[in-house]
């Protein structure tokens, strides 16, 4: 369905045989024709069906019909016929009303009247100029005994009203058509919004939608055929002359053109009009007068009973024309009419200073006004995001410049967006612009960091969203977060990476994050990696290693630097040894039960890292201890046998053990200690319960956490034989 405005070339032009010409429309638009010629009621019928009861419409257009849909505000887009275009409910062809003038309608047969200028503004009264055409219209009525008025109306109002003021408009209409026709049987239905004529566009385009159609469903008897009269004698015929002038009844601008309607003359000059012409300043041409629907664009709404209707395409925006028009017969051409000047109109010019601004799933577009409005005010703007493919209404603030927000984008996308103008006669040319929508990548995932003296290793992976732009780099901050700076990283894995962040101080913490930046912006820190430089601990100094017995006790100072650690203990290593754990006593080392000989110390402090370097003691010399025995007593007495001996101590000793005459060593029973001496008992398994005769000697020698040291001197021993 088009709501253009026809080429000057292209309109038809329909001549009565009467010399009327007969402008028919599909919208509520008034044509001149020439009186109808009495026939029958059959004859009228088999007319109709084969002459002007037939589909206005091209089959192109009929191509072009789109399916009545359910829910009619979802359909966007330009405006399109639907299949009840000139259809009543049922579905039967129900042809433009001003076709039936000079006809007579026949049973099943129906018309449709359309909504624009057939009621005032949006109530159920019917327009001076309405009531006239239905007066006509009941004259196409006279043989129907019943009719049927269908009520429909557009879909862009609350569906309850829609539905009650269809019913009231087609009720007035068969109304009307009773009063004049005195005797005809009516009945009404109103249908609402339900079955749209038209969808898509805007509501002014949709005034189709708001039609009245009426049905014939009962015809009356034909009354018996009149005798045929005596013709009265022919009169003389006159000369034919050339017509009278035509009246220019007015001038309207429109887009790149101008309507205009005139009334035919009163005379036709005795032969019949062959068509007319029009002069708009450059030279009389041929006239093209409008049908159908493009005669009810034509008079908008006001059409005259008698007037035809015509236009000039083609004109210049804002250029005004003044026009007149004369009729033609057979002898030539009439007298000029009265001359009226309109201006043609045009769209708007492109929306000015479009830019678009792309962000987290969303476009802003802001644009001015069109530097031209067409002549017309700018009512409306429209914007598509997919190149024109797709328009929507733009929802804009009331004065320049308008800002459009569209939201739920897909980032990663670049939108192709366009904004246009709409006035009167349509949109004009679009402005167009691209913009990316997009943000700023998500975070980066950050491993925890190696350690390696005062460097660490850091690998992390890409974010999971780069925002819809590619990532250009990555920043870095130890401080979580307070400062950040560019880094180099290396690919180690399809999509992470990895840098060495050096110069750092042991014992120091440092808050490890990384974080993405593209074209928008920078995007959300990792998760926070926490890492502390430590080392092993600076070497122990002052390490002094002191002797007693088998005992060596190694003094030192801790080490001036932990390595950032703390200290977790010590080890001691004595000449070539292994490491060993040393417990400390204060500050110092206790070792017991070391070998005799000269030997060296070693000690380092050990923390999480590791051991230190270690510091070397002294030598230092062991002497194996010697007891000396100065005294020893042989008792035995009555039966029992023991042996005393009294001997010096030595330090370091555990205990002591005795050799009775170079024999095995005997552990010593310490019965006396002294200061520095022992009293102690030998039992002699020699000798037994029998006292052993002779002389005899005895060795002492101490037992340390070393062993057994050498024996001290060889003492005889003393008897003391009781009797």
């Amino acid at each position: 369905m088009s709501f253009s405005v026809p080429s000057r070339r292209v309109a038809a032009l329909a001549v009565a045989a009467s010399g009327l010409a007969a402008v028919l429309s599909g919208a509520f638009a008034p044509a001149a024709t020439a009186a109808p010629t009495t026939t029958s009621a059959a004859t009228a019928v088999v007319a109709a069906k084969s002459s002007w009861f037939v589909d206005p419409r091209t089959p192109a257009q009929r191509r072009a019909e789109v399916a009545v849909p359910r829910k009619p505000a979802a359909y966007r887009g330009r405006v399109r016929e639907t299949r009840a275009v000139y259809r009543t409910r049922a579905g039967a062809l129900a042809v433009p009303m001003r076709f039936a003038f000079g006809h007579q309608v026949a049973k099943g047969q129906a018309l449709t009247l359309d909504g624009r200028g057939l009621f005032s503004g949006g109530s159920n009264t019917l327009t001076t100029p309405a009531k006239a055409q239905l007066r006509r219209l009941a004259d196409s009525l006279a043989n129907a005994s019943k009719v049927r008025c269908e009520g429909y109306a557009d879909y862009s109002g609350p569906a309850s009203k829609a539905r009650s003021l269809a019913r009231s408009r087609a009720a007035k209409v068969c109304q009307r058509l009773a009063t004049v026709n005195p005797g005809l049987r009516t009945s009404t239905v109103g249908y609402g919004s339900h079955r749209p004529a038209v969808v898509g566009g805007t509501p002014r385009q949709r005034q189709l939608n708001r039609r009245v159609v009426v049905e014939m469903t009962g015809t009356r008897p034909a009354p018996a055929t009149p005798s045929t009269p005596t013709p009265p004698p022919v009169p003389p015929v006159p000369q034919p002359q050339v017509p009278g002038a035509p009246v220019l009844d007015h001038v309207t601008g429109v887009d790149q053109g101008v309507y205009y309607g005139f009334a035919a003359p009163t005379s036709d000059g005795g032969s019949p009009i062959t068509g007319y012409q029009v002069d708009s300043g450059t030279g009389w041409e041929t006239v093209q007068p409008l049908l159908g629907r493009s005669a009810a664009t034509a008079c908008r709404g006001a059409c005259g009973e008698d007037l035809i209707y015509a236009s000039l395409t083609g004109l210049t925006p804002e250029t005004t024309v003044d026009l007149r028009v004369r009729a033609l017969n057979g002898v030539g051409a009439g007298g000029p009419s009265n001359s009226l000047s309109a201006t043609a109109f045009g769209r708007p010019s492109a929306p000015t200073n479009l830019t678009v601004v792309g962000d987290d799933g969303t476009l802003t577009a802001t644009f001015g006004a069109p530097e031209h409005d067409g002549g017309s005010e700018v009512d409306s703007y429209e914007i598509s995001y997919d190149g024109g493919e797709h328009w929507s209404s733009a929802d804009i603030d009331s004065s320049a410049p308008y800002t459009v927000t569209k939201t739920g984008l897909d980032n990663g996308t670049t939108y192709d967006v366009r904004v246009r103008a709409s006035n009167q006669w349509g949109s004009g040319p679009s402005a167009s612009a691209q913009a990316l929508v997009a943000t700023v990548p998500g975070a980066p995932t950050l491993e925890q960091p190696e350690l390696d003296g005062t460097s660490a290793w850091v690998v992390f992976g890409r974010p999971e969203s780069d925002g819809g732009t590619r990532i250009i780099s990555y920043e870095l901050s130890t401080d979580g977060g307070e400062t950040w700076r560019p880094f180099l990283f290396t690919d180690i894995e399809p999509f992470v990476y990895a840098t060495t962040v050096t110069g750092l101080s042991y014992g120091e913490s440092y808050d490890v994050q990384v974080r993405a930046f593209n074209d928008r912006g920078r995007g959300p820190a990792s998760a926070t990696r926490t890492i502390t430089p430590v080392t092993v601990p600076d070497v122990p100094t002052d390490v002094v290693a002191t002797a007693s017995g088998s005992t060596v006790t190694i003094a030192f100072e801790a080490p001036s630097f932990d390595g950032g650690s703390e200290i977790t203990g010590y080890q001691v290593k004595v000449d070539d040894g292994d490491w060993a754990a040393a417990v400390l006593d204060g500050n110092q080392i206790v070792l017991g039960g070391q070998t005799w000989g000269t030997h060296v110390y070693q000690v380092r402090a050990v923390n999480v890292v590791g051991a230190s370097p270690s510091a070397t003691s002294n030598q230092v010399v062991l002497t194996e201890p010697t007891p000396m025995a100065y005294r020893s007593e042989y008792y035995y007495s009555g039966g029992q046998v023991w042996t005393y001996v009294y001997y010096r101590t030595v330090p370091g000793a555990l205990r002591y053990e005795a050799q009775l005459d170079g024999g095995e060593w005997l552990p010593i029973s310490v019965e006396a200690d002294w200061v520095s001496e022992q009293r102690g008992r030998v039992d002699d398994p020699v000798c037994g319960a029998t006292a052993c005769t002779g002389d005899r000697t005895i060795r002492v020698r101490a037992v340390t956490a070393a062993g057994p040291g050498n024996p001290g001197n060889s003492l005889p021993v003393t008897y003391y034989i009781l009797g």
